[in-house]
């Protein structure tokens, strides 16, 4: 299970953690925020 993701200089992050829970973890946010880049990051 993945429990945290780190970006650092990834897109348009410079720096980012991310403290992911057991179960459902859901992204949300407005337009142009970074929500497919979280999901590119796990794919990469």
């Amino acid at each position: 299970m993945i429990e945290e993701l780190r970006l650092k200089n990834f897109e348009g992050f410079k720096d980012e953690k991310i403290t992911l829970t057991r179960g459902l973890n859901l992204i949300t946010g407005r337009n142009s925020v970074g929500k497919t880049t979280i999901l590119d990051a796990v794919v990469y």
